[in-house]
């Protein structure tokens, strides 16, 4: 029992992690938490400035230019890992893009204005976003399954991998004419899951978890944390006024990497996990 104090039970010291999209919003906040707990933290993303933003003043945070919808790309991506590292900790699939809205509820919500504004999405509205949301995990996992194998050098364990998706890809609504994003999501929840029962045969031994996220800042949500207390609840639900902050999802993402009994969970991380038939209605309170 002498081993269960925090710093013992969340020790990634000497770590090797990967993040896609490290270089903005969550996959910076989750880099810098495992870089400041002492892993060497590989970043990916499109944009070099980003990512050296990211890295600045870190000596354990290592950025590659890549795409992640490119085979070529993420083949290049373990390469270039391998020559350095001969096992990787932790994969986080972190990457993402959102897509249109339909907008259901507007002014004119006649039969014919909604059909219109549903019917005016393109296929390629559903079809790109897909390959970031959802098959770039699939790629970039199934690229890094020998890196995180060989993890068991070092540990009693395989490496495991982590996704990100999202509350959108759980709820039944559609979040005002979301479906093209919340259908990704629901996607990538699924591929996860399917991740984490394949890839536990014994002979491979990774587990797969995820992160359904809520409001966090980012790209995507560009809201701030703070100041904004009357928007989360009255637009967003959120009973405590606020979005996610890097202290929230570094305490989950340290629990999920280190949880050696922990697999195909999905940790919801939002302060507005309410079911659509279940909304507090909280703008009367505002």
């Amino acid at each position: 029992m002498s081993n269960l104090q925090a710093v013992n039970l969340f020790n990634i010291q000497g770590w090797v992690a990967v993040i896609t999209g490290g270089g903005t919003g969550v996959g910076r906040m989750m880099a810098t938490c495992l870089a400041q707990n002492g892993a060497r933290v590989y970043i990916t993303g499109r944009r070099l400035e980003k990512l050296q933003e990211t890295a600045q003043g870190f000596s354990n945070i290592f950025p590659i230019v890549a795409d992640s919808t490119k085979k070529e790309d993420i083949e290049r991506i373990v390469a270039e890992i391998g020559k350095k590292e001969d096992h990787v900790d932790v994969l986080i699939n972190n990457s993402g893009v959102t897509t249109v809205h339909a907008q259901l509820d507007a002014e004119d919500n006649s039969p014919e204005a909604v059909s219109k504004r549903m019917f005016e999405q393109s296929f390629d509205d559903w079809k790109d976003p897909y390959a970031i949301n959802v098959a770039a995990m699939y790629f970039t996992t199934a690229a890094f399954i020998p890196l995180l194998v060989n993890a068991q050098k070092y540990r009693d364990e395989s490496g495991n991998v982590i996704n990100v998706t999202s509350v959108s890809g759980i709820i039944k609504n559609s979040q005002d004419g979301q479906f093209s994003y919340n259908s990704n999501k629901a996607a990538a929840v699924s591929l996860t899951n399917q991740l984490a029962l394949e890839l536990a045969r014994p002979h491979l031994g990774i587990r797969v978890n995820q992160l359904a996220l809520g409001y966090f800042p980012s790209q995507m949500t560009s809201i701030e944390t703070e100041g904004e207390k009357d928007h989360f609840r009255k637009n967003w639900n959120v009973p405590f006024g606020r979005a996610g902050r890097a202290d929230d999802i570094s305490k989950v993402v340290l629990n999920l990497a280190t949880n050696g009994y922990q697999s195909g969970s999905t940790q919801v991380v939002d302060g507005a996990y309410i079911l659509a038939s279940d909304h507090l209605h909280l703008d009367k309170y505002v």
